[in-house]
């Protein structure tokens, strides 16, 4: 099995981000430059648990919002992606 194409584009909606898939088909998301964890997780391609621990052991910067959950910055998304 051969591994998906995708390209993240950034800022597309302002704040956002668009993945797009080697078929054409493009999922937007809405920002303000910060990430849920899941969906950091997608854009990384790796478990949701793997960046918990990233986050608890201070390899990727996060933020915690109202209810104590985490948002991750678009710009450390893709500090890991280069």
């Amino acid at each position: 099995m051969s591994a998906r194409r995708r390209r993240i584009i950034w800022d597309n909606p302002p704040g956002g981000w668009t993945i797009e898939e080697e078929d054409g088909y493009m999922t937007h998301y809405e920002g303000r430059g910060l990430m849920t964890v899941s969906d950091a997780a997608e854009v990384l391609e790796v478990n949701r648990a793997t960046l918990y621990r990233w986050i608890i052991d201070g390899e990727i910067r996060a933020v915690t919002v109202s209810g104590g959950e985490y948002q991750i910055p678009n710009s450390e998304v893709k500090r890991l992606l280069q």
